[in-house]
């Protein structure tokens, strides 16, 4: 590990930075593995590091480098910084589509005392659980390839920890035996549903209905087919109230099946929904003639097919 206060690798490390910011011009850079930058105990057993000179485990000099890191970056232009959690839902899809990628759950976000994917959901354990739902919906609807961290697919708990197995025994319970019977069902819907996967890497696969209900945390999408006629819309509500009545606009008329409800009972939600289907009026709506009213379920991603 570089000491971060020495000028020779400060000035390595900035000096690097910046000549791709400003020679390349790209949007933004990643600082990987900040943690272990920043604790000087990180992964380190009692014995192995030295407090800084106030006796704590922050290495002073690692935030110093990075605060001023941080400020010079933004002396060039173009360097982006969003701070909308909205945005980071929706974010992806500015990219989508100018290379080819997978969905992985990083490693890195769910060792290390980072958490497993279900423990880094805010909320009791329904409210975890339902968010989990939420997000692996929202990731097999979106545009790319997919891959999981073993365990996730059951909800376990704990980081993966390579000197034991997945904790297979946790299907006994409900929630996480139906977390799995999602999994199930998601990659069913994929394998049926040309939509998610024939058009991954160009926008003609991609449409939005609307992201711009960030006060909400609703967005709504569709997924179309080499042949534009067979598509899917996705509705999503990413917060924990339920919305009754919200209005989509949709791309042709006709009837709406509800496939797919991560709130179903069946998966271990509230099963709140639409009675399976529902149908199209003439009332135009994101700048489309045609439009449906919807029940969106909390923490929920919702799939239509038109009939």
């Amino acid at each position: 590990m570089p000491t971060h206060g020495r000028n020779e690798v400060r000035t390595f490390l900035i000096s690097n930075a910046l000549f791709w910011l400003k020679e390349y011009h790209i949007d933004g850079l990643r600082v990987a593995a900040v943690a272990s930058m920043l604790y000087l105990d990180y992964s380190r057993k009692p014995g192995e590091w030295i407090p800084n000179q106030y006796g704590g485990n922050e290495n002073l000099e690692a935030i110093d480098f990075l605060r001023r890191f941080n400020e010079l970056a933004h002396t060039v232009p173009g360097a982006i910084y969003r701070t909308f959690h909205h945005n980071n839902i929706t974010f992806s899809l500015l990219y989508a589509f100018h290379e080819n990628f997978v969905l992985p759950v990083s490693h890195d976000e769910v060792v290390h005392g980072k958490g497993s994917l279900l423990n880094k959901m805010p909320g009791d354990e329904w409210r975890q659980f339902a968010n989990v739902r939420a997000f692996l919906a929202y990731m097999w609807a979106h545009p790319g390839k997919k891959l999981l961290f073993m365990g996730q697919e059951i909800g376990q708990r704990e980081e993966w920890n390579c000197n034991t197995g997945v904790r297979w025994e946790l299907l006994e319970f409900d929630y996480h035996r139906k977390l799995q019977t999602l999994m199930r069902e998601l990659n069913r819907l994929y394998r049926a549903s040309p939509a998610l996967y024939q058009v991954d890497f160009h926008s003609t696969g991609f449409e939005w209905i609307d992201f711009h209900d960030w006060e909400a945390s609703i967005i709504a999408f569709v997924r179309r087919a080499e042949d534009p006629s067979d598509f899917i819309l996705f509705c999503c509500n990413f917060t924990p109230v339920p919305r009754q009545g919200y209005e989509f606009g949709v791309p042709e008329e006709g009837f709406y099946e509800e496939i797919l409800n991560t709130d179903s009972e069946l998966f271990g939600g509230s099963n709140m929904g639409n009675g399976g289907c529902v149908s199209s009026r003439p009332v135009p709506k994101h700048n489309r003639p045609y439009s449906i009213a919807v029940t969106l379920p909390p923490l929920s991603v919702l799939a239509f097919r038109k009939r």
